[in-house]
């Protein structure tokens, strides 16, 4: 009797046993995938606060060059007295500005 009582006993260790090495390797594998998502997430995150930054740059000089044509708009208002006439050179200037840039850039 005892020696059924014990093989019962080492049975149901051993099915302990090897539900632990199954829950084990459940969670490797979940450990596994969830380090590779975190790199993932860490790659996308970098990627993103470096096209913030460069999104950010971009505006700066878009500020920049804002405050410039709008500086132009206003010295040829005081020079002519006319806003739309001011406004219409000024547009001419920025259209010939930018195509120059364009043609210098290719």
């Amino acid at each position: 009797m005892s020696t059924v009582l014990v093989k019962e006993i080492e049975n149901k260790v051993f099915e302990e046993i090897e539900a632990f090495r199954e829950e084990n390797a459940v969670l490797k594998i979940s450990l596994k995938e969830y380090v590779k998502k975190s790199i993932d997430y860490e790659e996308l995150l970098k990627e993103s606060i470096n096209l913030l930054d460069k999104y950010q740059e971009e505006l700066e000089i878009l500020r920049v060059g804002r405050n410039r044509w709008t500086d132009e708009v206003v010295k040829h208002y005081f020079r002519i007295k006319d806003l739309q006439k001011a406004l219409d050179i000024v547009g001419k200037e920025i259209m010939i500005y930018e195509l120059n840039k364009n043609n210098k850039e290719m």
